[in-house]
């Protein structure tokens, strides 16, 4: 594969969209079935972004790889790994560790925000080649939607409350317990609530 950064990675985190259990926080907007709708067009489009950029190697990891089909068919030339870990921050850590076994830099997006695109994957990687350990992409919501290494460490994933609004400043707090130097990119949202939907007016194509 030709690309521009031959020595770096991006993985995108997914969840199978799997009926009343993902995107529980738009209901009653939603019903079951339209939130399973809603994560698989967010997946898909993340995916469909990411696989065209044509900056670096790209991987899908996913916490249920044969759930309905749905995985493979997004793009059969593409590697489908599987999360591990009991929680979250455990299989971030996992999958950035297994990751930068075998490259420089690795950039991890989830696929909640459609709104990432190859300027900020680009942006995240020239932060790590500058010298950065990490680079944090922001979430409004107080989380964060993108995160890229040279190093990782157990620490950067404990004591976090995933899912609330507390997760990047326990994040800075562990950053800076471990001494890393990192930036952060210009804040983006997630499709997480029903208030969220009204910002896909703005895409094309979704």
């Amino acid at each position: 594969m030709n690309c521009r950064y031959p020595d770096a990675l991006v993985i995108q985190f997914a969840k199978a969209p799997r009926p009343g259990h993902v995107k529980t926080r738009m209901r009653p907007a939603l019903d079951d079935q339209s939130c399973a709708a809603l994560q698989r067009r967010l997946v898909t489009y993340t995916f469909d972004t990411l696989s065209q950029m044509q900056l670096c190697a790209f991987e899908l990891w996913v916490d249920e790889p044969h759930y309905d089909g749905f995985f493979s068919g997004l793009g059969p030339q593409r590697p489908v790994r599987r999360q591990r870990g009991p929680n979250l921050g455990a299989r971030m850590y996992h999958a950035l560790a297994t990751a930068l076994a075998g490259h420089e830099r690795v950039v991890l997006v989830g696929s909640d925000c459609p709104f990432l695109n190859s300027g900020h994957i680009e942006e995240a990687l020239a932060c790590l080649r500058a010298g950065d350990d990490v680079v944090l992409g922001p979430a409004t919501d107080g989380g964060y939607v993108l995160i890229g290494a040279r190093r990782v460490d157990t620490a950067l994933f404990s004591d976090i409350p995933w899912g609330g609004a507390g997760v990047l400043a326990a994040t800075r707090r562990q950053l800076q317990g471990l001494a890393w130097r990192w930036s952060e990119l210009t804040p983006l949202a997630d499709i997480d609530t029903p208030a969220d939907l009204e910002l896909l007016h703005s895409l094309e194509n979704f």
